[in-house]
């Protein structure tokens, strides 16, 4: 990546991240190393996690807004980093959770199922795990401003029709949510990739090559829920290393 690049690139992270501090919970110290001396070279203080109460802890005094967690936290606590995000986002939805595990199979879906934004399964390039998690934590940041400049331009008449209710906006962002971190599995987008999807109360619920099929099937299941329908397209995601990061992904 080029100096030039590489400075912008962090100028616009510096202005989509509100906290430059993200958690980190891992209980092996060779790879919490690696996590960490990963998230300082991309600019930002890395905060070690200790447990779920650790973590909630940190939550509820404000500290932090970002976390990358692991699932297994040793022998009595399995399932620890799912127990940290599931109350994470009991205190707020709007809190950002990764997941980096080695135990994917029987983990994954529960993740999903929580809400996690991003989920990011082990390799032996701790640089590229924690970039993509990284990546993940941008693109979730800049949907939000998206978001918060169109209720804007709502505001000032820019946008003709009106705000959705609250309801209905926690659902459509319960089910993007749901969507993205689908999304974020290379073996789903490759399942799926190309189709036309719908979720319902975050959950996946059908899909079709047929954008009008899947249009007029789901809602004669679902008549009167929010229901989010898109195409998931593939694409390449270009990572260099040692930055784990690609201006042409913004």
């Amino acid at each position: 990546m080029k100096l030039e690049e590489s400075h912008a690139l962090q100028k616009a992270l510096d202005m989509t991240f509100p906290s430059e501090k993200i958690g980190v919970m891992e209980d092996d110290i060779k790879t919490q190393r690696l996590i960490i001396k990963s998230v300082k070279r991309l600019g930002f203080k890395p905060v070690s996690i200790k447990s779920a109460d650790d973590a909630v802890k940190k939550a509820k005094k404000g500290k932090l807004q970002f976390y990358i967690l692991d699932i297994n936290m040793g022998e009595k606590r399995s399932e620890e980093g799912l127990t940290a995000l599931e109350r994470l986002k009991e205190i707020n939805e709007n809190i950002v959770v990764g997941i980096l595990t080695a135990y994917t199979v029987q983990y994954k879906q529960m993740a999903y199922q929580l809400h996690v934004d991003v989920f990011r399964e082990k390799t032996s390039n701790q640089d590229q795990d924690v970039g993509v998690i990284m990546r993940g934590f941008f693109l979730h940041e800049r949907t939000c401003y998206d978001n918060k400049i169109k209720a804007v331009d709502r505001d000032l008449g820019l946008i003709e029709h009106d705000l959705p209710n609250e309801e209905e906006r926690i659902v459509k962002d319960v089910n993007y949510r749901a969507y993205q971190g689908f999304r974020s599995d290379p073996e789903w987008l490759d399942q799926y990739g190309d189709y036309y999807v719908a979720f319902v109360g975050g959950k996946l619920v059908d899909k079709d090559m047929d954008r009008f099929n899947l249009i007029s099937r789901v809602r004669r299941t679902y008549p009167t829920t929010a229901v989010f329908f898109t195409k998931v397209e593939k694409y390449e995601t270009i990572i260099d290393i040692p930055s784990p990061f690609s201006i042409d992904d913004l």
